[in-house]
């Protein structure tokens, strides 16, 4: 099942679980998870699924772990459509 642009993650354990599997072995800043599940609150599961591939593939092409700075940048960049809750 894909993601649509409409569906929204709706609790934080969904989200976790959803960037935890996005993030998986990729080696990261402590703590960075609880960073992106904040972060991205209100966000749907595709605006979550793009930021986190975007900061991936920057850290790859700088080659540094990922970051909170390349995941805030990210979501800058992308500027997704948050639900308010």
């Amino acid at each position: 099942m894909h993601a649509t642009k409409h569906s929204f993650i709706s609790d934080e354990d969904s989200r976790r679980l959803y960037i935890s599997k996005l993030v998986g072995t990729f080696e990261q800043e402590n703590s960075l998870e609880d960073y992106i599940c904040e972060r991205l609150a209100g966000c749907s599961y595709a605006d979550v699924e793009q930021i986190v591939l975007k900061a991936k593939r920057k850290a790859i092409i700088r080659s540094t772990p990922l970051q909170k700075q390349l995941i805030a940048d990210a979501y800058d960049e992308y500027r997704p459509r948050v639900l308010q809750g």
